[in-house]
Parts: structure tokens; sequence; C-alpha cells
């Protein structure tokens, strides 16, 4: 694999911790 390939696939991994992240503490922050 390519270091470019590689490099997005890691940012692609960290926006969808970021996304689930903000998704919980929406949730936990409406109760």
């Amino acid at each position: 694999m390519d270091p470019i390939g590689t490099f997005m696939k890691n940012v692609q991994v960290l926006l969808d911790a970021a996304n689930y992240l903000e998704n919980i503490e929406k949730s936990s922050g409406s109760k």
C-alpha cells in the first residue's frame, strides 16, 4: 500500500472517531 493511501485511510478513521465522540457528547449533553 502506498504511503498516501495509508495516510488518507488514517485521516478517515480519525474523522469517523471525531464524529462518533461528538455525537456522544451531544447525546449526553441533551439529557
